[in-house]
């Protein structure tokens, strides 16, 4: 096993001692940001199916459009 010295041994401890505190203080914002970035580029299940998050906005704006034109003409 390797000898370190005292002050290698401290820096090690504070290493880690930060690395525990980035963990803990950033695994909340981070799930949040990725929640945040799937919600800007459509959610997985769409894209497992092949639904793009565009096509899903044009189909709304047609769904629009026809209700639109439905409520002119009543």
């Amino acid at each position: 096993m390797v000898k370190l010295s005292k002050e290698a041994k401290q820096r090690l401890q504070q290493l880690f001692k930060g690395g525990q505190f980035a963990i803990r203080w950033g695994f909340i914002p981070l799930v949040i940001y990725l929640g945040h970035t799937a919600v800007t580029w459509g959610s997985y299940e769409l894209k497992h199916w092949g639904i793009k998050a565009h096509t899903l906005h044009h189909y709304a704006v047609v769904q629009r459009f026809v209700s639109a034109q439905a409520n002119i003409f009543t």
